[in-house]
């Protein structure tokens, strides 16, 4: 007649180690559901549940233990140290700000500070965005610059079609001789253009022209041609063996005419266009041209070569009229075996008679000076009164009119020459029999004198060696000579 509800429940009893599982029953009493020699129930940790109230009770009470120790402990803190535990507590410290929490004016001060930085912040990336627009700018600007290259190009090469054309025409003579060779300098410049342009500057001109030309007239280095050819082509020419305003229209003279003539100071006028008249300064009638134009002062000159030692430059370069100008001096070079031997003939020296005779392996060793003409007209420390030099071969005048198209002033009509470069001989013509090396003076030996004799020799050897043409700044220049010990 007992009924079990479905609600049931536990109780454990511990005595004697029994556990005796009862149910509720209508009348309030526990009724037992099964024996107590029934085996103990046990929980998932392995304990009774009288076991389990136990270990919780002692947990419970040892948090609470400690929880009031560590109160205690803070409390004492608070109590011996009260000024450091409350000024941490309100006065929080981030970074280098440190305002109290009640401190309004501070913080409105650190609320401006970063009001600054937002604003140093917005200018820094309006001016980002102001770099982007102009490097955009510039790559719009590229890429219009190369694609009009690329046009001009493609009109050179139309053009050098039709130029290389007239060129072949000129050989049947259709075309004159000189047009023939402009045409020729356009279209090697244009290949040279199209090919990378390696070759651009040496054949259409060469580095920034200078304002005023100086020629370093070394003897037996064609400086008479190079003066009468400058005066014919160019104005403003002053050259002690050409000038540019003495010039005949027409050339009838003799190229040999210097050499040969018994009167040279008339010869002279003639053939290189002097002017025989009595010095502005001192009235006396046998004046050099140096002289006539040092009396003016160089003040209309945009070339001046002269015949005058390494020391006398100085007396032209440093004239108020030339003040403030950049000054480019050329000097010519020649091989020196050839130049030596061209001394010798100038002087009427046989150079085989001096080395075979008396005292010739003492001559050869010396740089044979019977035979020196104008060795005083160079030295290192005249380039100290120049800003450029050039080096040239003294021949090339293709070169020298390459440069000097660029420098000076050209003739509107230039005038005619004798030859194609107006060249006019001031020696004999020179014999091979005047000039056999014997074993007292081989010719590597006398190159190897010569070169140690003078510095001239040294300049162009060291730094034009084989090359036709070459340019340096003079400060660079002299540098390299000292520390090459040239």
């Amino acid at each position: 007649s007992t009924r079990v509800r479905s609600t049931m429940y536990a109780l454990t009893d511990d005595w004697r180690g029994d556990t005796i599982i009862h149910a509720a029953s209508n009348d309030g009493k526990d009724q037992p559901l099964m024996d107590s020699g029934a085996t103990p129930r046990r929980g998932i940790f392995g304990k009774t549940g009288s076991e389990m109230r136990s270990t919780t009770r002692s947990t419970v009470w040892g948090i609470t233990i400690f929880l009031g120790l560590v109160s205690a402990a803070l409390l004492g803190v608070a109590t011996l140290f009260p000024t450091l535990v409350f000024s941490t507590l309100s006065a929080p410290n981030t970074g280098s700000l440190e305002c109290g929490a009640t401190n309004l004016e501070c913080w409105k001060r650190e609320a401006r500070k970063v009001g600054g930085l937002k604003n140093e912040v917005s200018s820094w990336q309006r001016k980002a965005t102001s770099l982007q627009n102009t490097v955009r700018d510039l790559h719009a600007t590229i890429t219009e610059s190369r694609n009009q290259i690329d046009a001009r190009v493609t009109r050179i090469n139309a053009r050098v079609g039709n130029l290389k054309t007239a060129g072949d025409l000129s050989d049947d003579g259709a075309i004159p001789r000189a047009i023939k060779k402009a045409v020729a300098d356009v279209v090697d410049a244009a290949d040279a253009l199209r090919s990378g342009g390696g070759d651009v500057v040496p054949l259409l001109g060469q580095n920034d022209p200078p304002k005023v030309v100086f020629h370093a007239h070394i003897a037996k280095t064609a400086g008479s041609t190079f003066n009468r050819f400058v005066a014919r082509r160019y104005h403003a020419s002053c050259g002690n063996k050409g000038v540019s305003f003495a010039q005949s229209f027409k050339d009838d003279a003799d190229a040999n005419d210097a050499a040969d003539a018994d009167d040279h100071l008339l010869t002279r006028n003639a053939v290189f266009g002097f002017l025989n008249q009595p010095s502005l300064v001192t009235g006396d009638a046998h004046v050099t041209e140096s002289d006539m134009f040092s009396s003016w002062g160089w003040h209309n000159c945009a070339l001046i070569s002269l015949e005058i030692t390494k020391d006398e430059w100085a007396d032209v370069t440093d004239r108020p009229s030339l003040a403030g100008q950049t000054k480019a001096v050329m000097i010519p070079c020649r091989d020196p075996i050839d130049h030596i031997l061209s001394q010798c003939n100038y002087n009427h020296q046989s150079f085989t008679d001096i080395i075979s005779g008396e005292g010739g392996e003492q001559a050869c060793d010396d740089a044979l000076p019977q035979c020196h003409v104008g060795w005083e007209r160079y030295e290192h420390s005249m380039l100290e009164k120049f800003d450029k030099v050039v080096l040239f071969k003294y021949d090339d005048f293709e070169g020298v009119e390459r440069y000097l198209d660029d420098a000076l002033p050209k003739r509107r009509l230039e005038l005619e020459h004798a030859t194609e470069f107006g060249f006019y001989a001031t020696n004999t013509e020179r014999s091979t029999t005047n000039e056999r090396f014997t074993d007292a003076c081989p010719e590597e030996t006398l190159r190897k004198n010569l070169l140690e004799k003078w510095s001239y020799y040294r300049l162009c050897d060291k730094f034009l060696g084989d090359s036709t043409w070459q340019e340096f700044d003079s400060r660079d220049l002299r540098d390299m000579i000292e520390e090459q010990h040239v």
